[in-house]
Order: C-alpha cells, then structure tokens, then sequence
C-alpha cells in the first residue's frame, strides 16, 4: 500500500471488496483531475499461491486488451517485487470521465438514472447497444460479470446524450476465493433471490441480470417500476429504497411472475418494438430453462432484433485505394475519409461477407467473399500501420512519400483478381514501412547516445533527471511494444530535454563557483592564481550566453576544471592547519586531566577528517569546516567534561564515607556483601574515564545500603511483632502448656529488643511466628473443647432433657466433638469452633424447648381438666361415644414430656370435638319414618331461663337436660288422616275424631283435636315403629317456640297440668307466639279447635 500510496492519493479504510479485491476510489497525485479506481488484492488471495498467480494474470490480460469507450480505461499496473510474489500488486484504472473531469458520482441508481429518461428513446438504445461491447470484450478477457447492476454500472453525460458505462470489473481470482459482495435484489434472477444468492451467478442468471439493467436504463426507474409491477416511483428520491425493496423482490421470486412487456414499450412511448421488448420478456422470464443460455447468446440475439452489426469495422485500409485521398494527416480525419471513401461497402462480423449493394448482392460468390475476408485482415494491418506512421516525423521523408505512392497505386477491391493482388500487396507495403520506420528510429537513437556520452563527462550531470530519462529511453531500445508515435516523441523530447539541461548545468556551475570564491575568501587568504578565477568564470558564462554549441559547451567544461583545481588546493592547505592545530590541544588535555579514551577517540576523529571538500560546493566547503569546528567544539566540550567527571568523582567518594559510617551505626556493616563491596574503593583511579566505576561502586553500595536497612527494619518488626503478640497470648498459652515451645523464639526477641539485631534473631523471630500461631491455634482449640465438655455436663444436669428421645444425639455429639484432636491449623481451629457453636447451641435451644414444653403441659392439663368438668356438667359423660373415646386415651405422665403432649393435646381435641358434634346434635340419630325429626340440645341454663310455672316440682327441669328427638314441626292433617286410613271400622272412635280434625288456616298443622286422638297417635306409631313416641314436654316446646316463633299457634303437650286424672286428663298447651308466659291447661277429653301437637321419639318417651 506505501507503494501505491507514492502515486494516487486514496484512503486505506475505505474500499468495497468485488471478486477477489478491495476496490478503492482516489486521484493520481501527479493529476488530480484524474480519478481512478485501484484494485488491491484481498490479504486471503495473496496468503493462496494460486489464487495471486490467477489475479495477476487477469490484472495484465485487462491491462493489455482492447477496451471499448464503455470500459475503465487501464491506468497503471502496479507490481511489487517480486514479481507475482507475495510482497504486492494493484491494478489502477482510470474511472469514467466527462470532458476530462468526472462529473457525475456513483448514486446508487438514483439521480443520474433517473434524469437520464430525458434523453430520446434512440440516443438511449444507441448507448444501450454500445455498452454491449465493453460486456463483449470482459467476455473476450474471460472476465465475466458475474451479475450486472446499479452497483456496479453508471450513467454520465456524452454530449447531448447518455453514456451507459461499466464501473466496476469484476476479476474473480480463483474460484474459491473470488466474491460477488454487491447483490441488487432488482437485479437478480429470481430463484437467486428466492434462496439468498447462495450460488454462483449461472449463464441464465447473468442474461436476466443484463436484460433486467437494460430495461432499467431503457425505462428509466419510474418505467422500470411499472414493468416489473414494483412499488411505485415519482421522485429520485423513490429509487433506491424499490431497488432494495428485498420482501417485494422475494415475493415476486416465489410467485414466478414474468414482466409486463406492454408497460415496457409504453415506459419508452412504445418507441421501442415488439420484437425487442418480447426479446427482453424472455430474457427475464422466472423460468431459468426459457432464458437464453449465455450472455453472448443474448447480445446476439438483441443485435440481430436492433439489425446491429456484432463488430462494426469500417474501410480497414481497403476503401481507400484508387479513391485519391491519399493518407490524410490525422486519426480523426483518416476514419471520416475511409467511410466516405466505403460508401455502402460494410464489413460485417467475422463471416467476412461483403455487401457492395442491394442489387448486387445476388453475384457475390462464396470464392470472394473468402478472398474479401482475408483482404480485409491483411490491408486493415496495414492501414493501421500508416494511419500510425502519419502522424510522426517519418511523414516528412523521401521513404514515407515512396511508402505512399505504392499504397495509392493498389487497385480498387471491384474485382476477384484485384482483391487477391490486395492479399499479395498489402502485407509487403506494410512490412516495407515498418523496417523503414525502424530505420528512422535508429537513427533518433544513435543521436540521443552521442548526447549521453557528452553529458556524462560533467559529473554536475550524474543523476540529472534529463540525464536519467534519456538514459532510460536509449535502454529501452527497440520497444516494440509502444507505438511508433509514443517512441519518437520520447526519443527526440529526451534529446532535446538533455542538450538544454547540459547547458543549463554547467552556466549554473561556473556562477556557482564565483560565487563560492567569494564566499570563502573570509576564511582563508586565497592565492592569486585562485582569485583570478572569479573573472574567467564570468567571462566564460557570457560567451556560453551567446553560444549553445558543443564546442562552446567543452571549453566552458575545461575552464571550470581549471578554477575548480585552484580552488581546491587552497582549502586543502587550510584545513591540514586546523587539523595541527586540534591535535595539540588535545596533548595538553593529557596533561591536565591524565589518561582518558576519549582523547585517543578524538585523534583518531580527527584523523578521519577530509583533507579537502568532497566537492567545489557551497554546501561541501561548508560541511568540511564544519566538520573542523564541530571537532573543535568536541575537544572543548572534552577537556570541561573531564574536569567535570573529576568533580564528581569526589561528591561520590563522600557519598561512601556517609553510607559506611550509617552501616556501622545501624549494624549490618559486618555483613559479607557489604564488606565486599567497600573493599573495592581502594581499588578504583580517580581519573575522568574511570567516573563510570565510581558510579556504579556508589549505586551499588546505594542499593546495598537500602536492602540491608530494610532487611534490618523488617527483621526488627517481626521480633516487634513476636514479642507484642505474644504478650496478648501470654495467658492462653501458659494455660494450656504451649509456652515452652516458643522459647528460642521469645529470647532472640528480646535479644533484638536489647540491641543486639542480627540475621540469626531476625530467623528465630521469622520462625517464631507461625510457631506462635500454631501455639495459640491449639491453646484455642483446647479451650473450645474444654467448653464444650462443660457445656453438655451442664445440659446432663437438667431433670429430662437427656430422656427426651430426640435429645439422644447430644450424648454422641458431645463424645465426637472430645475425641476431635487438638487442632493444628487455622481452618480446623475454625470447624472446631463451628462444630462446638453447633453442639452448644443446640443444647441451649433443647433446654428452652423443654421449657417452653413443661409450660405447654400446664396448659394442655389445664384445659384438660376443664374440658372434663364442662362434659361432666352435660348428659355428654354418661354418652357412649365419650365412655368409648376416653377408654382409648394413653397416660401422657407415662412417656416422654413431648410425646405426653402430643398425647394430651390429641385428646384434648377429640374432646373438643366430642363437645361440638354433642352441641350440635351429631351424636344423635333423629331419623324417623314419615316425620322430619331433628335433635335438639337442652342444656340445664337453658331450662333454669323458663318460667316457674315450667317446674311445678322441684327438679323436674333437670331431667330434661341433654339432647333429643322433636318433630321439626306439629303434626299435619295429611298425617292423621293417612293413619286413621288404615283403621278398622272397629276403632269408630279414633274414626270419629280422625273425621272431626281440621287444618290450621296458615299452615298444615292438624287443628280440632283432643288429647285422646293426639296420645292414640303417639300410642300408635310406637307400636308401628317400635321405638317410644310421645308428645313433646311443654318446656321443650317452650324452648323450640323461642327459636321459632312461627310455629302452629297453642301446642298441647305430653305434660300433665291441674286436676289431672285418668279418668278426667289435663295437659299444658304452650303459646308458640309467647311460649315465656305459663302455659294453659288443656282438657284431654274434649276436642281444642286450632290447637296441634309435636311427636318426639326416643328416651324422652321412655317414662310415657
């Protein structure tokens, strides 16, 4: 890249990579008008053999083909050598310009694209056809594109129209390593955009790439658009984003879709034709088969449908014989003349057929349209040889008039015969020319050589530039390789370069020598042959002014020769004085200061000095001077630095007196080292060379000094450090018998302590540490298990803590931890610890457990107790589900106290629940076929609320304390009447008073009865049941009423009231709407309208 970097100006970070290079944009540094494009190749292909060799290769194969306007012109191909080696290569093209200057920058296919559509529909085909040939002559290079596109193409301005160019050339390098980076979804054939353009571009995917970029330029973007149905375009800045419209391009890949050959033409005004837009159709049809297989393939096939010829050459060399124009003086003019000259004779393709006119054409024979082929050939070789030979000085010769003559003279190409002579004369006319021409040449040749042989007589030449070019254009000899014109004209410019420069060279040596005579008389007496030399190199200077020619130019050489030897012999003379001079100033520096290398190096400096300016030069007769003084200055600047080192050779020597005494203070003087070292003051010189030694004794003895200070103050510290430590532990170790073991460490503390500090304390105190550490880790670990051990005697002591079964462990946990050894180290120090902590709080949370568990046996006895009493005060103690569940309960004073608890608190809960389900009747079985019974819970408060007139006898209350058997409700009417159903006519008194019951006017409740039918009821159901039915007792109907008033207005009861007797009973009615006031006593023998009765069942009636 430095290499480059000396030509074209470009930035390294800024490149695209296409094929196997990084491609980057910048200017030739000689012309920045000159943009151009240079190819790098990429790191990878130079690391690959083969790869290197293939991309130089296709570098120079570009670099010496024909290139076609729509191409990038080669510019420079840079090799580094070796030679397609590993050091480098680049190829430089000169990149696409308008008027000399590049005017339009690449934009992505935007604005120049999309302004181009105002250029006429044929301006932009004739581009289109145009830009055909540069893709032809890639495929001639075998460097094919592997996919076109905006990327890579460009649209500029060519006069009034459009030039449609190729920006980008693709070389691959070798197939593995060579990339295709810019992929345009626009662009690509579809199935490459449906799988990501995994593959390499194939023949069908070139031919759509193509077609699909001339449509575009064809088109124009907003066209382009409509053809291929893509999102819309108006303005330039709708380009870019549908070009790189990547779901819309996809989508339209997997949908197969070809494109609208109708918005095609009507995109160009329908200027373009069926045939071409059909052509285009099938050129980008989504099915890979129905393209055309190559690229050559389609552009032959667009040429023949435009009617345009594949290789247009028009005249080669043939139209003008027997015309008369001659060989016209310009390239320009040479193509307008030969075209007229044609008129309709067309050479078209390699078929070699040549068409003269339309009514002609049916007599050409096949015999002549071969000889017109190879006519064609031969004479076009020559007319391009003339055409050559025109524009150079060959042109104005005898030979080139001879050369003429023979060519006017050949016949016309009318006739058979005449084409043939062609075929004979041509290549002998050409041939003639060319060894003349190379006759002129040499001739130009031998006459720049006598000039470089003159010009390096004068050594002010040697390594001129003219010199160097002429040198080189005679060396390059007979370059075949360039054109005839460029050789001249490099041949007769270096010739012409090189007499000037000579000249020049040598006026502006003789007034350069005048002047140098002038400018060194003030440093020294010039002799009067020297001073004279000033005039003569004037007066020779103004006699070259007036003649340039070669005899003129030597006697000015040999005058100058002349002066230059005077001259030189006066500054010699001088500086072998100042030389002298030197040498005995540094003698008396030997004297003064002694022995030193540096005086021997400085004669030998001055030794080495010019006897006299390597040139007659301003710049050399001041560098030998120079070099004197700067000599003079350095023997100066030698004798002050010795004095100096002497100097400082003694500040050094009172710097060791002051280390030395502070050793002697501090104690470590007597250390080997340190002897050795102060040993070697005796030893050194006190003379300037040896200031290095005493530099070095002294930093070392610094150094020395330093280590030993803080290897002193750093053993003091440990024996500080012991001592101190070991006083804080004193009382631990000493406890448990680990003090004797840090003896020899404890004295040679107090050793250092009195003063007497050296190595072999600062030792014992170094080992003494982690021996006081290890000491105070065992003392520690026996402390800890001595703590243990009393910890758990302590926990023995508490009356049934160990009993407790899940207590069991900390017996065994307590016989580990004794038999764990003393620790030795920091680690097991801290286990012990740990597991210590763990055994002894545990201890303690077990014995607050127990705590916390004789208090919660207070509790739960407590509670016990009160539970049994409250059952007890309740017909709940006699119930069989109680008797039954206090049989099974364990004795909790017989087992552990946590297992006692459990025990009691289970009991207290089936106790618990006893109570509830008793309270809630649960414990009571109240089914009864045909009547909703439900259990009702009497308890003796409840019984104590009622009135007196409740208990007419004492006690009678509490009898009804308990749970029973009632009637959710009074007996309906529906009930007696399917009783009395199933009577016999026998029982004509139940009958009658069955037929004499009524029902309530709200309720179902059977009214109108009498206490015989209600107690006949009763009777009759526990004979039918076999369980005891009764009517309910008056209080307990009183109770039901209070909870639901909305009974069935009076109730009789099963309670007996007043003059009761069998003859004659009475029972109490309760009034459901105010059951607190005394009940009313009923006649059982005669019938109460609106009164009912409620049936109870079970031990209630046990009695009736």
């Amino acid at each position: 890249m430095d290499r480059i970097e000396q030509h074209y100006r470009f930035d390294r970070n800024t490149f695209e990579t296409y094929g196997s290079s990084n491609v980057h944009r910048g200017v030739d540094k000689n012309n920045e008008r000159h943009e151009v494009t240079i190819y790098v190749p990429e790191p990878e292909v130079m690391k690959d053999a083969k790869a290197r060799s293939e991309l130089f290769e296709q570098f120079q194969r570009y670099n010496s083909s024909h290139h076609p306007a729509t191409l990038p012109v080669p510019y420079d191909i840079v090799e580094i050598a070796p030679k397609k080696g590993k050091d480098g290569m680049a190829l430089v093209l000169k990149r696409a310009t308008v008027g000399g200057f590049f005017g339009i920058e690449r934009d992505g296919g935007g604005r120049s694209w999309f302004e181009g559509t105002n250029i006429p529909y044929a301006q932009r085909q004739g581009a289109a056809v145009a830009f055909l040939d540069g893709v032809n002559a890639l495929e001639n290079m075998d460097l094919r594109l592997p996919e076109f596109g905006v990327s890579t193409t460009q649209v500029v301005p060519d006069g009034n129209g459009v030039k449609l160019l190729i920006d980008l050339v693709y070389f691959p390098g070798t197939s593995p390593l060579g990339r295709n980076t810019p992929h345009e979804p626009a662009f690509t054939a579809p199935e490459r955009v449906a799988n990501g353009s995994a593959q390499p571009a194939s023949g069908p995917d070139r031919v759509y790439s193509l077609a699909a970029l001339l449509i575009y330029f064809l088109a124009g973007p907003v066209g382009f658009a409509k053809v291929f149905s893509a999102p819309e375009v108006t303005t330039k800045d709708d380009v870019l984003p549908m070009l790189q419209n990547i779901d819309f391009w996809v989508n339209r890949a997997e949908r197969k879709v070809g494109i609208d050959d109708t918005a095609l033409r009507a995109a160009t005004d329908n200027e373009m034709s069926l045939d071409l837009a059909a052509l285009f159709a099938r050129a980008t049809s989504p099915v890979p088969d129905d393209r055309f297989g190559t690229v050559d393939l389609f552009i032959s096939a667009l040429r023949n449908t435009l009617n345009v010829s594949t290789a247009p050459v028009v005249g080669a060399g043939l139209g003008v014989a027997g015309m008369g124009t001659g060989i016209p003086p310009k390239k320009s003019n040479f193509g307008m003349l030969t075209a007229a000259a044609i008129g309709s004779v067309l050479l078209v393709g390699t078929g070699g057929l040549w068409y003269v006119d339309k009514l002609e054409k049916d007599r050409l024979a096949a015999e002549r349209a071969a000889a017109m082929n190879e006519a064609a050939q031969v004479c076009g070789q020559m007319a391009e040889t003339f055409e050559t030979l025109g524009e150079t000085g060959f042109a104005t010769t005898a030979d080139w008039d001879a050369l003429v003559a023979d060519r006017t003279a050949l016949p016309p190409p009318d006739t058979t015969d005449n084409i043939r002579a062609a075929v004979r004369d041509c290549p002998q006319i050409n041939a003639r020319a060319t060894a003349l021409a190379g006759d002129y040449l040499a001739g130009l040749q031998t006459a720049l050589e006598a000039e470089i042989a003159f010009a390096a007589e004068n050594p002010a030449m040697a390594g001129a530039p003219a010199l160097n070019d002429a040198r080189a254009i005679a060396e390059r000899g007979d370059a075949a390789d360039l054109p005839i014109a460029e050789r001249e004209a490099g041949i007769i410019t270096a010739t012409d370069a090189l007499v000037a420069a000579h000249m020049a060279t040598l006026q502006d040596r003789a007034t350069a020598l005048s002047a140098l005579r002038d400018e060194v008389a003030g440093i020294w007496s010039l002799p009067a042959d020297a001073n004279d030399t000033g005039p003569a190199f004037d007066a020779l200077n103004a006699a070259a002014a007036q003649d340039t020619s070669a005899p003129a130019l030597r006697t000015l050489s040999e005058a100058q020769a002349a002066g230059e030897s005077a001259l030189m012999s006066g500054l010699t003379r001088d500086l072998g004085a100042q030389r002298q001079d030197l040498l005995d100033e540094i003698a008396d520096l030997r004297t003064s200061l002694g022995e030193s290398a540096q005086w021997s190096t400085l004669e030998a400096e001055i030794a080495d000095l010019p006897n006299q300016p390597q040139a007659l030069t301003s710049e050399a007769v001041q560098a030998a001077y120079a070099a004197v003084a700067q000599l003079q200055g350095a023997v100066g600047e030698a004798g002050g630095q010795g004095a100096q080192a002497l100097s400082e050779i003694a500040a050094l020597r009172d710097t060791i007196a002051t280390l030395t005494d502070g050793a002697g203070q501090a104690g470590y003087d007597a250390v080997d080292a340190w002897q050795t070292a102060t040993a070697a003051v005796s030893d050194l010189p006190v003379n300037p060379d040896a200031l290095p030694r005493w530099a070095d004794l002294t930093a070392r003895l610094s150094s020395l000094d330093a280590d030993l200070a803080a290897e002193w103050q750093a053993g003091r510290a440990q024996c500080d450090s012991f001592a101190a430590d070991y006083a804080e532990q004193a009382e631990l170790l000493t406890t448990w018998d680990e003090a004797q073991s840090l003896d020899a460490a404890r004295t040679a503390a107090a050793q250092v302590t009195d003063g007497e500090a050296d190595r072999e304390a600062f030792a014992a105190c170094a080992s003494g540490l982690p021996q006081l550490t290890a000491a105070t880790i065992r003392a520690q670990g026996k402390s800890v298990l001595n703590d243990a051990a009393e910890a758990y005697a302590a926990a023995e002591g508490v009356a049934g803590l160990t009993e407790i079964p899940g207590n069991f462990d900390l017996a065994e946990r307590a016989a580990e931890l004794a038999a764990t050894a003393v620790p030795e180290t920091a680690d097991a120090l801290a286990d012990l610890r740990d597991r210590a902590a763990d055994l002894t709080a545990e201890i303690a949370a077990r014995t607050t457990a127990l705590e916390r568990a004789q208090a919660q046996r207070q509790t739960l006895a407590a509670e016990n107790e009160a539970l049994t009493a409250g059952i007890a005060a309740t017909g709940l103690g006699t119930h069989p589900a109680y008797v039954e569940a206090v049989a099974g309960f364990g004795d909790p004073d017989a087992v552990d106290i946590l297992s006692g608890n459990s025990m009691l608190a289970e009991q207290n809960a089936t106790l618990r629940k006893l109570v509830s389900d008793f309270d809630a009747g649960a414990l009571l079985n109240c089914t009864f076929e045909g009547y909703d019974m439900a259990a009702l819970v009497v308890r003796s408060e409840d019984l104590a609320a009622l009135p007196g007139a409740y208990a007419p006898q004492e006690g009678s209350l509490d009898a009804l304390a308990g749970q029973h058997c009632v009637g959710t409700a009074p007996v309906t009417l529906a009930q007696v009447q399917a009783w009395g159903d199933g009577l016999q006519p026998n029982q004509a008194a139940v009958l009658t008073e069955i037929a004499a019951t009524t029902q309530a006017e709200t309720s179902e409740t059977a009214t109108n009865i009498s206490g015989f039918l209600a107690l006949s009821y009763a009777r009759h159901l526990s004979e039918q049941s076999g369980e005891a039915v009764c009517l309910v007792p008056a209080p307990l109907v009183a109770l039901i009423s209070q909870a639901d008033p909305a009974s069935a207005g009076v109730e009789m009861t099963g309670t007996a009231c007043g003059e009761s007797s069998v003859a004659r009973p009475f029972y109490a009615g309760v009034d459901t709407a105010a059951p607190l006031e005394a009940p009313t006593c009923l006649d059982g023998q005669s019938r109460l309208p609106e009164v009912g009765f409620r049936l109870a069942f079970g031990a209630i009636c046990a009695g009736e």
